[in-house]
Protein backbone atom coordinates (compact mmCIF):
# COMPACT_ATOMS: atom_id res chain seq x y z
CA UNK A 1 0.00 0.00 0.00
CA UNK A 2 2.77 2.54 0.70
CA UNK A 3 5.63 3.22 -0.74
CA UNK A 4 8.82 1.30 0.30
CA UNK A 5 10.96 4.73 0.25
CA UNK A 6 7.91 5.59 3.07
CA UNK A 7 8.87 2.04 5.30
CA UNK A 8 13.09 3.44 4.95
CA UNK A 9 11.69 6.50 6.51
CA UNK A 10 10.23 5.50 9.09
CA UNK A 11 12.42 2.69 9.87
CA UNK A 12 15.58 5.56 9.77
CA UNK A 13 13.21 8.01 12.32
CA UNK A 14 12.59 4.99 14.44
CA UNK A 15 16.00 4.02 14.73
CA UNK A 16 17.25 7.71 15.16
CA UNK A 17 14.57 8.25 17.92
CA UNK A 18 15.48 5.27 19.64
CA UNK A 19 19.12 5.90 19.80
CA UNK A 20 17.80 9.39 21.42
CA UNK A 21 15.93 7.37 24.07
CA UNK A 22 18.15 5.21 24.98
CA UNK A 23 21.30 8.29 24.98
CA UNK A 24 22.34 8.74 28.48
CA UNK A 25 22.88 12.41 28.54
CA UNK A 26 24.92 12.60 32.07
CA UNK A 27 27.67 9.82 30.51
CA UNK A 28 27.04 10.27 26.84
CA UNK A 29 26.83 6.31 26.49
CA UNK A 30 23.28 4.40 25.72
CA UNK A 31 21.65 2.31 27.94
CA UNK A 32 18.68 0.01 27.12
CA UNK A 33 16.89 1.07 30.59
CA UNK A 34 16.47 4.79 29.48
CA UNK A 35 14.06 3.26 27.17
CA UNK A 36 11.66 1.73 29.30
CA UNK A 37 11.03 5.45 30.55
CA UNK A 38 8.77 5.88 27.53
CA UNK A 39 6.43 2.87 28.07
CA UNK A 40 3.60 3.50 30.17
CA UNK A 41 0.49 1.06 29.90
CA UNK A 42 -1.82 3.46 31.41
CA UNK A 43 -1.39 6.10 28.82
CA UNK A 44 -1.32 3.81 25.52
CA UNK A 45 -4.49 2.28 26.92
CA UNK A 46 -6.12 6.03 27.28
CA UNK A 47 -4.59 7.04 23.85
CA UNK A 48 -3.96 4.23 21.29
CA UNK A 49 -7.42 1.77 21.58
CA UNK A 50 -9.90 4.31 21.80
CA UNK A 51 -7.82 6.20 18.32
CA UNK A 52 -7.86 3.44 16.77
CA UNK A 53 -11.79 2.53 17.60
CA UNK A 54 -12.47 6.22 16.75
CA UNK A 55 -11.15 6.37 13.71
CA UNK A 56 -13.31 2.68 12.60
CA UNK A 57 -15.81 4.09 13.83
CA UNK A 58 -15.51 7.66 11.84
CA UNK A 59 -14.09 6.15 8.36
CA UNK A 60 -17.18 4.66 7.30
CA UNK A 61 -17.44 1.54 4.63
CA UNK A 62 -13.90 0.44 3.43
CA UNK A 63 -14.24 0.59 -0.52
CA UNK A 64 -12.92 -2.34 -2.60
CA UNK A 65 -9.33 -2.23 -3.46
CA UNK A 66 -8.46 -0.69 -6.78
CA UNK A 67 -11.98 1.52 -6.97
CA UNK A 68 -11.63 4.98 -7.51
CA UNK A 69 -10.96 7.03 -4.34
CA UNK A 70 -9.43 3.95 -2.63
CA UNK A 71 -6.76 5.88 -1.47
CA UNK A 72 -8.10 8.50 -0.50
CA UNK A 73 -11.14 7.01 1.76
CA UNK A 74 -7.90 5.34 3.17
CA UNK A 75 -6.26 8.61 4.25
CA UNK A 76 -9.34 9.59 5.78
CA UNK A 77 -8.63 7.02 8.23
CA UNK A 78 -5.50 7.80 9.07
CA UNK A 79 -6.70 11.65 9.76
CA UNK A 80 -9.45 10.01 11.76
CA UNK A 81 -6.72 8.35 13.74
CA UNK A 82 -4.73 11.31 14.03
CA UNK A 83 -7.16 13.74 15.12
CA UNK A 84 -8.89 10.99 17.39
CA UNK A 85 -5.18 10.31 19.25
CA UNK A 86 -4.65 14.45 19.78
CA UNK A 87 -7.76 14.96 21.57
CA UNK A 88 -7.63 11.49 23.79
CA UNK A 89 -3.65 13.22 24.22
CA UNK A 90 -5.38 15.91 25.81
CA UNK A 91 -7.84 14.19 27.66
CA UNK A 92 -4.99 11.60 29.33
CA UNK A 93 -2.97 14.75 30.23
CA UNK A 94 -5.70 16.59 32.14
CA UNK A 95 -6.24 13.20 33.68
CA UNK A 96 -2.76 13.00 34.31
CA UNK A 97 -2.74 16.53 36.12
CA UNK A 98 -5.73 15.99 38.17
CA UNK A 99 -4.57 12.62 39.20
CA UNK A 100 -1.40 14.49 40.78
CA UNK A 101 -3.13 17.05 42.85
CA UNK A 102 -4.38 14.56 45.47
CA UNK A 103 -1.05 13.42 46.10
CA UNK A 104 1.21 16.59 46.20
CA UNK A 105 2.13 16.29 49.53
CA UNK A 106 3.63 12.78 48.88
CA UNK A 107 6.29 13.38 46.15
CA UNK A 108 6.69 9.52 45.90
CA UNK A 109 3.14 9.08 44.11
CA UNK A 110 3.54 12.11 42.04
CA UNK A 111 5.58 10.12 39.29
CA UNK A 112 2.76 7.64 37.85
CA UNK A 113 0.54 10.65 37.50
CA UNK A 114 2.76 12.73 35.54
CA UNK A 115 3.70 9.98 33.30
CA UNK A 116 -0.11 9.74 32.33
CA UNK A 117 -0.07 13.03 31.82
CA UNK A 118 2.99 13.85 29.72
CA UNK A 119 3.34 10.40 27.89
CA UNK A 120 0.00 10.48 26.59
CA UNK A 121 0.35 13.66 24.68
CA UNK A 122 3.57 12.32 23.44
CA UNK A 123 1.80 8.94 22.29
CA UNK A 124 -0.92 11.23 20.98
CA UNK A 125 1.74 13.25 19.07
CA UNK A 126 3.73 10.36 17.59
CA UNK A 127 0.36 8.74 16.12
CA UNK A 128 -0.90 12.15 15.25
CA UNK A 129 2.52 12.55 13.00
CA UNK A 130 2.73 8.59 12.15
CA UNK A 131 -1.21 9.08 11.00
CA UNK A 132 -0.56 12.37 8.98
CA UNK A 133 2.14 11.23 7.30
CA UNK A 134 0.12 7.51 6.10
CA UNK A 135 -2.29 9.76 4.85
CA UNK A 136 -0.17 12.24 2.94
CA UNK A 137 1.25 9.18 1.55
CA UNK A 138 -1.89 7.53 0.67
CA UNK A 139 -3.30 11.09 -0.93
CA UNK A 140 -0.22 11.30 -3.09
CA UNK A 141 -0.54 7.69 -4.35
CA UNK A 142 -3.99 8.65 -5.25
CA UNK A 143 -2.70 11.44 -7.36
CA UNK A 144 -0.21 9.27 -9.13
CA UNK A 145 -3.28 6.76 -10.29
CA UNK A 146 -4.83 9.56 -11.37
CA UNK A 147 -1.39 11.04 -13.46
CA UNK A 148 1.71 9.63 -12.73
CA UNK A 149 4.12 11.72 -11.34
CA UNK A 150 7.12 12.32 -13.80
CA UNK A 151 9.83 11.98 -11.24
CA UNK A 152 9.11 8.49 -10.31
CA UNK A 153 7.85 7.47 -6.49
CA UNK A 154 7.37 9.91 -4.44
CA UNK A 155 6.95 10.17 -0.34
CA UNK A 156 7.42 11.92 2.58
CA UNK A 157 9.58 11.72 5.51
CA UNK A 158 8.43 11.65 8.78
CA UNK A 159 11.12 14.15 9.95
CA UNK A 160 8.85 16.03 12.85
CA UNK A 161 8.34 12.56 14.56
CA UNK A 162 12.15 12.30 14.91
CA UNK A 163 12.97 15.42 16.01
CA UNK A 164 10.05 16.16 18.27
CA UNK A 165 10.48 12.51 19.80
CA UNK A 166 14.37 13.19 20.30
CA UNK A 167 13.18 16.67 21.99
CA UNK A 168 10.70 14.72 24.08
CA UNK A 169 13.10 12.17 25.39
CA UNK A 170 15.72 15.19 26.20
CA UNK A 171 13.34 17.05 27.99
CA UNK A 172 12.05 14.06 29.93
CA UNK A 173 15.15 12.80 30.92
CA UNK A 174 16.74 16.39 32.48
CA UNK A 175 13.87 16.57 34.40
Amino acid sequence: MFAPGFWISVLLSAVVVFLGITLDMGTWRFSLSNAFLFFDLPSLMIVVLPAILFAFATSGPRLPAGSPGHFAQRAVFWKNLGKGAVWLGVIGGLGGLLAILPVMREPTKIGPAMAVAVLSMVYALMIKILSRTAANALLLKEESEKAPAPDGERWCLPVYLTIGLVCAGVLLKAA
